[in-house]
């Protein structure tokens, strides 16, 4: 490793070698040197009293700027931070921010190229670790993927094992918990404010409101008044015994929260005022810590905070500190839980123009002056329907769709006569103790959906009921033949099937993988200027349908499942706008999905991008903790449970619009028997927790006209994932999915 060499400063003052002071807001290290293009093993070690980010800047030869920047991890006490970079070009010079506030801090910077001889070396001893086999076994998979797959595949995925090695900061598997602290006893605050702590509710849930109750009559920092607004009479809530010397119970005939706000203003008598649903919960030291920060005179106070199940407990943890780095703070990242200077507050619901509650979150954010962050979970938001008249507005959940099931000439001669989807299906055995396989449907049973003339009607009808907004359907096109076009097509002429959809171009070729003989291409995909050009000829007509999905209302959206087998992808999106312009379409937003290593929508000329798992996960293999596993097995086997913790913590890789996407299960044993990927653990409880983390992150971090998520899938039966009813789960998947859209 050589140290970076530091050659400027801004505000920082040097006390020593690897001692630093920061002096504002801003400060800034630059360091000498420029970097050829390639892969680099960045390592910053020292430590800081208060929580620092450390952001690395990258100059290509064009100044410094947030596209080409990278968070290297954080500093607090005795931190080592260690984080492979890929400098996708040449690199002119070097910048690395550390935090954005005052004070004293150390910090030593090394660097390292990495070759790809590393890459590989480590790539392998993660392989090896993740799955604990022995040398020869491992070389004998990794030769039998690279004839699936390829050698650019190959790379790829030695990357991602790469840039993932556990000293590269990726953690084992520690499913997210919340651990309530002792009560903090006998402490001497220097400020003990009084905080006016208000319960606006419109329809009482007595179970709620006493979890609510108990999280703040238990605080260790017991300076408090509470006052419960309610609609109705004070008998409803007596049964409650929250009646002491702290609480106030206040009659009101308001339906909105801002009304009831204004109307309490006056009543009030604290130093700072805090609003708490009654579906919410804090932790027992919340006033405490909310005290510390006050004393430093701050007017707004927010923490972090997570989300809560009855059945599921405590997940998808949302930690803030990362925004206020990165200067992208705003009421949505604050969240609702607020302790406000009261005076403040008051002049706030005195002139805010907006009279609703969300505006006047808004307002406080924008008025406030010294705000100040919590670095720690104190609000647990319960994920649930609003109670209110007027709850957010619905998430639109979007829905893979596979037309499979039905016969074609094709899949006839390649696999025998009558060959759907089904085939596979009914085939498949378990593979290991409490393995959930086949998967047998429930009431739509194993259609047809070319013979049978109303499944589709009853899909559209199963989905309008469960909160689907539309269907995405894989679109097969190989230079001007399609295959598997008649569920569309049947779709696109009966206008009575009144659903949003969109089409995803699956553009790979067709080959034998499920019987291992993958070097047979059955269908092969044709990727030429011309070919790819003619594509969008084929399907203007389907994106002129009045059904079709469209964002911001004028852009119809069309996804690529693999956007590296083009050639020249950015000129092709390029000529398709123009082509869509020219017959009428405005506006033609194409999206990349996230599969095959492919991240940056933005390198091929994409208006977004969208996740698509199980592509883009990473999750450690467990295969040799399964009981009873049939002796050739020669998969991968996955917790599930890992994946959705996983992916509640993720966040934008890089300033471009993105769709998140979730999986219900995956286990693809109909297909592959023995040689599966198997997603164990999977459960409707996990699937809701998971797509209540996906709703919560898009409604903070996405405009308006971005607010969709993608299921994997509605019907994809011999991969695992299905949104359609099975014998097993019944509807429990769909009624998780509607209960998500709706978790305010």
């Amino acid at each position: 490793m050589k140290e970076l060499e530091v050659f400027d400063l801004i505000g920082l003052i040097r006390q020593d070698n690897n001692k630093w002071e920061s002096t504002t807001n801003d400060p800034q290290i630059y360091f000498k040197g420029a970097f050829k293009k390639g892969w680099y093993r960045l390592e910053c070690e020292g430590s800081s009293e208060d929580l620092r980010f450390l952001k690395l800047y990258i100059d290509y030869g064009n100044g410094f700027n947030e596209d080409n920047s990278v968070v290297i991890g954080k500093l607090d006490h005795n931190n080592s931070n260690t984080k492979p970079i890929e400098f996708k070009h040449d690199v002119s010079s070097l910048r690395l921010d550390p935090g954005d506030s005052h004070g004293v801090f150390s910090l030593k910077c090394n660097i390292k190229r990495i070759s790809a001889l590393q890459i590989w070396i480590q790539a392998f001893l993660s392989f090896r670790q993740l799955n604990k086999d022995t040398n020869s076994v491992l070389i004998t998979k990794v030769i039998k993927k690279w004839r699936q797959n390829g050698f650019k595949w190959l790379w790829n995925k030695a990357i991602t094992l790469m840039a993932n090695r556990p000293e590269y900061q990726v953690r084992g598997y520690e499913p997210y918990k919340h651990i309530e602290e002792s009560n903090v006893r006998n402490y001497d605050y220097s400020y003990i404010p009084l905080y006016s702590i208000i319960i606006p509710i419109f329809k009482i849930n007595e179970d709620y409101l006493e979890k609510c109750l108990s999280s703040i009559l238990n605080q260790s920092y017991q300076n408090f008044e509470l006052f419960i607004l309610g609609r109705g009479n004070i008998n409803e809530y007596q049964s409650l015994k929250f009646n002491n010397s702290k609480s106030t119970f206040v009659h009101t005939d308001k339906d909105n929260i801002y009304e009831m706000l204004l109307e309490i203003s006056e009543k009030i008598n604290g130093d700072y005022t805090i609003i708490l649903q009654q579906e919410d919960f804090i932790a027992n030291n919340t006033l405490h810590y909310i005290t510390l920060k006050a004393k430093e005179k701050a007017d707004l106070i927010f923490t972090n905070e997570d989300r809560y199940m009855d059945n599921a407990g405590f997940f998808a943890p949302f930690s803030k500190e990362e925004y206020l780095v990165n200067g992208k703070i705003n009421s949505k990242i604050v969240g609702e839980f607020i302790a406000i200077d009261t005076m403040l507050f008051r002049e706030v619901l005195t002139f805010d123009n907006n009279k609703n509650y969300s505006g006047f979150l808004m307002q406080c954010l924008g008025t406030a002056k010294n705000i100040q962050h919590i670095p720690k979970f104190l609000y647990h938001r319960r994920a649930i329907e609003s109670m209110w008249p007027k709850s957010n507005s619905k998430m639109d959940i979007i829905s893979f769709y596979l037309p499979q099931f039905h016969a074609i000439p094709e899949n006839d001669e390649w696999w025998g006569k009558g060959f759907t989807e089904w085939t596979n299906v009914k085939k498949a055995t378990s593979l290991f103790s409490g393995h959930y396989q086949p998967h047998i449907p429930g009431e739509l049973g194993y259609y047809n959906l070319v013979e049978d003339k109303d499944i589709q009607d009853k899909q559209i009808r199963l989905a309008k009921s469960y909160g689907v907004s539309g269907f995405c359907y894989y679109y097969y096109w190989f230079d001007g033949k399609r295959l598997l076009e008649k569920p569309l097509n049947a779709f696109l002429e009966n206008k009575n099937l009144d659903f949003p959809f969109c089409i995803c171009w699956a553009n790979e070729s067709w080959t034998r993988r499920w019987d291992g003989q993958e070097k047979e291409v059955l269908m092969k995909q044709v990727h030429n200027q011309d070919s790819d050009r003619r594509f969008i000829e084929d399907v203007i007509p389907v994106l002129k349908d009045e059904r079709y999905i469209r964002i911001n209302n004028d852009s119809p959206l069309l996804l690529i499942y693999r956007a590296e087998l083009f050639p020249d992808l950015k000129a092709t999106v390029e000529f398709w706008k123009r082509k869509c312009w020219e017959e009428g379409i405005p506006n033609l937003h194409v999206c990349m999905v996230q599969s095959f290593g492919q991240i940056d929508p933005t390198i091929y000329g994409c208006d977004s991008a969208v996740e698509f798992p199980p592509h883009g996960i990473y999750a450690n293999e467990i295969s040799k903790t399964i009981p009873d596993l049939v002796p050739d097995f020669s998969g991968n086997i996955y917790d599930y449970r890992e994946v959705v913790d996983r992916s509640l913590q993720k966040r934008n890789s890089g300033d471009y619009n993105w769709f998140r996407g979730t999986m219900l299960s995956w286990d693809n044993t109909a297909r592959r028997k023995s040689s599966a990927n198997v997603f164990n653990f999977a459960s409707p409880i996990e699937y809701e927790k998971w797509l209540v983390g996906l709703v919560d992150y898009t409604r903070r971090f996405n405009e308006k006209e971005h607010q969709l998520i993608f299921v994997n899938a509605w019907n994809e039966w011999a991969e695992g994932t299905h949104l359609e009813p099975d014998q097993r789960h019944g509807y429990q998947y769909l009624e998780a999915t509607k209960r998500a859209t709706l978790v305010r």
